[in-house]
């Protein structure tokens, strides 16, 4: 089943993401009330994690038994890894010459396999939004579980976990959060905000979602206001928080906002707006399957251009904007020539 409507989503969150790592002090994000919002623009990762629960819930929650195991993780791996080891090695490479150093092995070696997330002191490492798909690898883990749970215990019980799962690490959140600002430690800092067990709750409440919308919700006849009260809704409750409650930011980025992510998922998938229509379109669908190279990208384009322009500080205006040009253009090209090639060779490889 297509959801063509999400795709730009994604795109619309790694913009965030790249514009809370190196925009911020750019028009117009200068501006207060702009400024205010990208300032939490590393919430979009959250973003991420739980629209990836959703679609894979979309993919696999139905899939007859037994599970694909094969199947499933040759398209994973297809997936994330070619143009994830694509963007380490050119970061790698980047970053020795830019510091005049080469990383430690040790760092080298997490990254590679996708462990880094779990290290603290060791997750920003080389390509540093590299993390999240650190994360992703572990939720790609643990989402055959999640497809045996629903199958055997059905939705309601889902449902239940999903939503005591949520409530207890925001608890714990919270917790490790008030902890935190009583003590200088980067390395539990890193612990607190990327440790790929911390996010799972986004994760799951994303898969309960679309497992949910796959089985009833996809059906269902609603008024066509529903869906644009739901999107609406949820957007407004985001954005509003950082203006409400600043410091309610700081606490959300282990999935405290997932069922305001939800909300706005399951009101999109419903949708049949206009709004839903103009995301269709081939055009903002590209930007979509792009997303994850502009996401990856970013670190490696950013040190190429400072390496280039000799500009080690803050970019002015028209380098920024000449920046998100050029990694919008190459992510496009690497989308086109490199991630969906390979994706391709690497299927049709596992069939052989």
């Amino acid at each position: 089943m297509k959801i063509p409507q999400l795709h730009f989503t994604r795109f619309l969150a790694a913009f965030s993401v790249v514009i809370f790592h190196f925009g911020l002090e750019t028009w117009p994000f200068t501006i207060k009330e702009i400024h205010t919002i990208f300032t939490y623009g590393n919430l979009a990762v959250s973003f991420f994690f739980c629209l990836s629960g959703f679609i894979l819930a979309v993919v696999y929650s139905g899939q007859p038994k037994p599970f694909p195991v094969k199947k499933y993780f040759v398209a994973r791996f297809a997936r994330i890894y070619p143009i994830y080891i694509l963007t380490f090695l050119i970061t790698l490479v980047l970053i020795s010459y830019y510091n005049d150093r080469v990383p430690r092995m040790f760092s080298v070696f997490l990254q590679v396999f996708g462990l880094h997330a779990w290290v603290p002191g060791e997750c920003l490492e080389i390509n540093f939004p590299g993390w999240s798909i650190s994360v992703e690898i572990f939720f790609y883990l643990v989402l055959p579980f999640l497809v045996l749970f629903f199958q055997r215990f059905g939705k309601l019980p889902m449902g239940i976990f999903a939503v005591l799962l949520w409530a207890v690490s925001a608890v714990i959140q919270f917790k490790l959060v008030n902890y935190s600002n009583t003590i200088v430690s980067p390395t539990f800092g890193d612990f607190l905000l990327r440790n790929p067990a911390l996010h799972l709750n986004g994760f799951v409440l994303g898969f309960a979602a679309g497992a949910f919308f796959l089985s009833d919700m996809s059906k269902w006849r609603v008024p066509a206001v529903i869906p644009v009260l739901m999107y609406s809704l949820g957007t407004l409750l985001f954005f509003g928080s950082y203006f409400w409650n600043n410091d309610l930011g700081h606490y959300g980025t282990n999935g405290l906002f997932a069922p305001v992510f939800v909300l706005i998922i399951l009101g999109l998938s419903m949708d049949k707006s206009p709004l839903s229509r103009l995301f269709s379109h081939p055009f903002f669908v590209m930007g979509g399957e792009m997303s994850y190279a502009v996401y990856l990208l970013q670190c490696p384009v950013i040190l190429a251009f400072k390496l280039i322009t000799g500009n080690h500080g803050n970019l002015s205006l028209g380098e920024f904007w000449l920046y998100m040009l050029i990694l919008i253009v190459t992510s496009f090209l690497s989308f086109k020539f490199v991630e969906g090639p390979a994706r391709k060779m690497i299927r049709r490889w596992a069939k052989e």
